[in-house]
């Protein structure tokens, strides 16, 4: 009611919620962004007080928006499933990454493994369910018992679900090999990304992504998960595998750390990639939806 009285106020011609969920009473024009489907996809890994609100609110918001954004078409695709009506006002509109802030090191080639030989395999996400970090710690597991020298370091808010990846670890002789950094800032997180031998994204569901962007960004190859938006976001810049089967992750895993020329193929790829997505075409895309619903209240 806050928002829709100092809408009027303010005489604005659109008001764009960028959260799911758009105020209820609004005398302008609306849009709204639709960032994943998370809620009505993986319901269990979301707090059941915010699940049952979002669950509520949503269905009238995208009743009464003029327009909604999805930042990939693999939610617009959800969406369609979930509420066909809805759809048929939806457009896509990627994200990106910031190439000033997200770069490899400007001095120079990063020695990727440590003094003793030991290389990192990193992973981004939160520690909820869907972010399937558990086939990670099996397949790390598995080249850890043929000898590999390696480290896992995850990084992330932590949650109850990483006791139950330390307890995992632990139950498949791993645990000294597991490392949580917990949320870093922007700058550490650059910095890990460029001595990372590599970095996988195991996601069962994702929106956009951006993590594996990130890493390509900086330099540093990446093994995705083959579910939901992953594959429309990374390209042909990584090596794909299907998110539950570890063994699969292990073998790729094991060509990239054995293989100079395939992380170099990757780091190339990755690169290319990345120039696919800008925030100046987002921010242009984004800027063509306004244009549209306002061309529309005219017409």
């Amino acid at each position: 009611m806050v928002l829709g009285s100092r809408a009027r106020t303010l005489r604005l011609d659109i008001v764009h919620s960028l959260g799911y969920l758009s105020p209820l009473r609004l005398d302008t024009k609306s849009v709204v962004t639709i960032l994943d489907m998370v809620h009505y996809l993986h319901p269990n890994d979301i707090p059941r007080s915010k699940r049952y609100l979002w669950q509520l609110l949503l269905p009238t918001t995208l009743r009464r928006v003029d327009r909604i954004i999805t930042i990939s078409e693999s939610v617009k695709r959800d969406l369609a499933q979930l509420f066909p009506r809805a759809a048929l006002k939806a457009v896509a509109v990627p994200l990106a990454v910031d190439r000033s802030v997200f770069h490899p090191d400007p001095m120079g080639s990063v020695e990727r493994r440590g003094a003793d030989g030991t290389r990192t395999v990193l992973a981004v996400a939160s520690m909820s369910p869907h972010k399937n970090l558990e086939v990670l710690v099996r397949a790390v597991s598995q080249l850890r018992h043929e000898g590999a020298t390696l480290r896992l370091l995850l990084v992330g808010r932590e949650s109850r679900t990483s006791l139950e990846l330390q307890r995992l670890a632990e139950d498949l002789g791993v645990a000294d090999v597991l490392e949580f950094a917990g949320h870093v800032p922007e700058e550490t997180l650059v910095r890990l990304y460029r001595e990372a031998a590599v970095m996988v994204f195991p996601s069962l569901y994702e929106g956009f992504g951006l993590p594996p962007l990130e890493a390509m960004a900086c330099g540093c190859p990446v093994i995705a998960s083959s579910a939901s938006s992953i594959p429309e976001v990374v390209g042909d810049a990584a090596l794909f595998f299907d998110p539950r089967d570890p063994t699969v992750l292990a073998g790729h895993l094991r060509t990239v750390l054995g293989s100079d020329e395939v992380r170099a193929s990757l780091v190339t790829r990755g690169f290319e990639n990345v120039a696919r997505f800008s925030w100046a075409t987002t921010a242009a895309r984004t800027l063509g939806v306004y244009a549209d619903v306002l061309a529309f209240a005219k017409a």
